[in-house]
C-alpha cells in the first residue's frame, strides 16, 4: 500500500495525543487496551500483562528464524479487542 492508503487508515484507526497516535476507541467494534480492563473486571495493567503473556506463549511457537525476527523488528505499542466482519 502507498504512503497515501496508509495516511487514510491512519486517520481513520488512530489519533494523535500528546505527539503519539494511539488506536480510535469505536465500541463495539474496536477497544482500546486501555478500555479493556473495567469490562472484564481487570486493572488496565493485568490486561497489559495477559495479552504479553499471549504474545510471548504465541511467539514461542514460532521457529527460530522468525522468534528473531518478531524480537528484532516488532514493538508493542498498543493493542486492542476487535470484530471482524464475516464474509
Amino acid at each position: 500500500a502507498g504512503l497515501a492508503h496508509r495516511q487514510f487508515v491512519c486517520t481513520k484507526l488512530a489519533e494523535l495525543v500528546d505527539g503519539k497516535y494511539r488506536i480510535v476507541s469505536q465500541p463495539p467494534i474496536v477497544i482500546p487496551l486501555r478500555e479493556m480492563g473495567g469490562a472484564q473486571g481487570l486493572s488496565a495493567d493485568e490486561v497489559e500483562s495477559a495479552i504479553h503473556e499471549q504474545l510471548r506463549s504465541y511467539r514461542s511457537t514460532l521457529p527460530a528464524d522468525r522468534r528473531r525476527w518478531w524480537l528484532e523488528r516488532l514493538r508493542r505499542v498498543h493493542a486492542l479487542a476487535g470484530v471482524a466482519p464475516h464474509p
